[in-house]
């Protein structure tokens, strides 16, 4: 009897249960990869490596997916393998919340996440090739400044400005209260999945704004600020340029929506 209740004992142990449901998880085999799931929420259990497993199906560069885990905080699902208390995060940066475990067991993924993370890998991948095309035609149009007189670089930055982006992200900044718009730039330069192409636009304007000497001298009255205005203008422009447009959007409707609830409050 003895024997039978510890053998009893350590198949109750052994039983994963759902973080939500605390029912008894059943193992699968999704696309080569066994996880947990539990039949009354669909939920998925994954361990540790198998989230990594699950985003190489769609892209597998390990170091262009960015940082895994932003904004943590406590949960109140238990861990299914040591009772620990899960742990929320966003994923990747995103608007996408997931569970895991401090001592790296595994992660916890709400029914239909797990599609959810291979459309953000896909985006991820889109991102990419759209950041390589973005430098490669900076380098163009750099190597080509260099064949022209001052007068030609200016005329061609300027139709460079003029012409519309095709998604329109600064007509979008412009519509921005003054406050958020400095907002917006300074979390665009703080996360981690904007190119450090495009950040370092940023520093560049600066340096170029603290340099002794300009363009125009500064003590012409309101002339002597054009070139600095100019170089400020085309420096944002390029950086939003080089910002996948996909993070700028998620910004955008943060800024957005923290707008509406300031507005409320009012």
């Amino acid at each position: 009897m003895f024997d039978g209740g510890v053998a009893l004992n350590e198949v109750q142990e052994s039983v994963l249960r759902c973080p939500n449901c605390q029912v008894a998880m059943r193992t699968e085999t999704r696309e080569g990869i066994e996880v947990e799931r539990c039949p009354q929420c669909n939920g998925l259990w994954l361990d540790y490596a198998e989230l990594d497993l699950v985003e190489d199906r769609v892209f597998a560069d390990d170091h262009a997916k960015a940082t895994l885990v932003y904004d943590e905080r406590s949960s109140s699902g238990l861990c299914p393998r040591c009772s620990t208390t899960l742990h929320a995060f966003n994923y990747r940066g995103w608007n996408l919340e997931l569970q895991m475990c401090e001592a790296q067991h595994g992660f916890w993924l709400d029914a239909g996440e797990d599609e959810r993370i291979l459309e953000l890998m896909r985006q991820r991948q889109k991102d990419l090739d759209r950041s390589a095309t973005a430098e490669e035609e900076w380098g163009q149009f750099v190597s080509g400044l260099k064949s022209r007189s001052f007068a030609q670089k200016s005329r061609g930055v300027l139709d460079k400005l003029r012409a519309p982006a095709p998604d329109r992200p600064s007509k979008l900044v412009l519509q921005l209260p003054w406050r958020k718009r400095f907002v917006l730039f300074w979390r665009l330069f703080r996360d981690g999945r904007v190119p450090f192409l495009a950040k370092l636009v940023i520093p560049g304007i600066l340096f170029y704004l603290a340099l002794p000497f300009d363009v125009i001298p500064d003590f012409i009255p309101f002339i002597g600020f054009i070139d600095d205005l100019f170089v400020a203008i085309l420096g944002l422009w390029l950086f939003l340029r080089l910002t996948p447009r996909a993070i700028f959007d998620e910004h955008i409707d943060r800024l957005g929506a923290e707008i509406e609830e300031e507005s409320r409050r009012r």
